[in-house]
């Protein structure tokens, strides 16, 4: 299995303190807080024992190994039933995917490859010169594999154009 992502240290977790510091000082509430991906995929490498570091993974398509988890959660079930039983997000959950990631790793089922052939565009931040250097990328670099394109219903009118435009031209999707 090809794990696609980079290690970070416990400065993570460090960050994430100080974050919740400040909001808490700021008086933020706990539904006002917005959970970060990077904070709960902390969490699941804290559950197998990485306390120092995490693994971070791209904006991939992610390989899993349903039993990994399974086997897990056969042995561990309180973990499954508390990570389920909040309503809404939470900063104590931890993400299945960066769980099953770990597990791997662990048991040396994965291999890491910092090499995430990817291109990430932020639409609703993309500028339409932005998004025309994305799409030129992905036209020329033919190692790229993957896209990940974020909030393209909240792009601008012509970014969402150009890509909506160039998706269709790639795929040769023709809507009714």
């Amino acid at each position: 299995m090809a794990l696609r992502g980079k290690w970070f240290g416990v400065e993570l977790s460090g960050f994430e303190f100080l974050k919740s510091q400040v909001l808490d000082f700021f008086k933020v509430s706990s539904e006002q807080r917005r959970i970060g991906a990077k904070f709960v995929q902390l969490n699941a490498a804290r559950l197998v024992g990485n306390t120092s570091k995490v693994f971070i993974a791209a904006h991939v398509p992610h390989p899993r190994r349903r039993s990994t988890l399974e086997q897990y959660f056969d042995k561990n079930p309180k973990i499954f039933e508390k990570n389920i039983s909040f309503r809404f997000r939470s900063n104590e959950q931890f993400t299945s995917q960066s769980l099953i990631n770990h597990i791997e790793i662990g048991m040396n089922g994965a291999a890491i490859t910092g090499d995430q052939k990817l291109v990430y565009v932020s639409a609703f931040r993309a500028s339409i010169k932005k998004a025309k250097r994305k799409i030129q990328t992905l036209e020329t670099n033919k190692n790229i594999k993957f896209l990940c394109l974020q909030s393209l219903d909240q792009a601008s009118p012509p970014v969402q154009k150009l890509l909506l435009g160039w998706i269709r031209n790639r795929t040769q999707y023709k809507p009714e």
